[in-house]
């Protein structure tokens, strides 16, 4: 299968990937097992949530369901990659969306500097997530074969009240949509923060628009995918996205480690 390993630089590059997804997971490993201890009182996380309303899933929960995603696809891409375990181009790009939306969620809501940013931007994510639950609330209160999975009337009402709270009568915007106001505040941070982004910002939400799009395609099981660039293996060079979206999932880590819990 062709990565995109063509000179030195790239295997450099590759180097670098392995490095990061191992950081991931000590940073992740560092967390709280207890979902009710992230954040402590005082945190940067703890704040936040004091500042929101009572959603339907606990920021708490998205947050660390992102990073584990991130860092689930990641360590199982590093797998195939280092330890040579058979696999095939869709499976590798698939997981690799999974891990951009994951914690591309979580730069979005705990990366910008500002209280108030990210609790404009936290909001959007709660009510985003919130959709997506109601969707299937909406589907699973209809099941007929299958009544221990459909929700108790009392449950149900008292999340439609959450999810009517956090929407405040404002609509949730796409994946798509976050995703690139999640590369907007997060472009100049990867930056500051050393990391590889050539051409500034803008090649930045691009590259994330582009990653975000092919790689749906994939997922989806779509044939679009193979008509845009790439290699005999893959639409795009695998590589450069990997990187790409392994510096998101990084920094994730590190801006949520450091969000919930108090500096001294």
């Amino acid at each position: 299968m062709d990565i995109g390993l063509d000179g030195p630089e790239d295997y450099i590059a590759l180097q670098k990937i392995r490095a990061m997804i191992q950081r991931i997971g000590q940073r992740q490993d560092s967390l709280p097992a207890d979902l009710t201890l992230l954040g402590e009182p005082g945190s940067d996380l703890a704040d936040l949530i004091d500042a929101l309303p009572d959603p339907p899933v606990d920021l708490r929960i998205s947050i660390f369901a992102g990073l584990a995603t991130a860092r689930g696809a990641l360590s199982q891409i590093s797998g195939f990659i280092f330890d040579e375990v058979p696999t095939t181009s869709s499976v590798m790009q698939t997981l690799v969306r999974s891990a951009l939306l994951g914690s591309g969620r979580v730069v979005y809501v705990l990366g910008p500097p500002s209280p108030e940013a990210r609790k404009d931007n936290a909001r959007m994510v709660l009510r985003q997530e919130a959709k997506s639950l109601m969707r299937a609330y909406s589907a699973f209160e209809k099941f007929k074969q299958f009544p221990g999975l459909v929700p108790p009337a009392n449950i149900l009402a008292a999340q439609r009240e959450r999810d009517n709270e956090v929407g405040g009568g404002a609509g949730a915007i796409g994946e798509a949509r976050t995703l690139m106001a999640m590369a907007t505040v997060i472009g100049e941070l990867l930056m500051a923060n050393g990391y590889d982004s050539p051409g500034g910002g803008e090649s930045f939400a691009e590259l994330i628009t582009w990653i975000f799009h092919v790689y749906s395609g994939v997922a989806h099981g779509f044939g679009w995918p193979r008509l845009v660039p790439g290699s005999d293996s893959m639409p795009g060079h695998f590589l450069a996205d990997l990187y790409m979206v392994t510096c998101v999932a990084d920094f994730a880590s590190d801006v949520a480690l450091r969000r919930t819990i108090v500096a001294v």
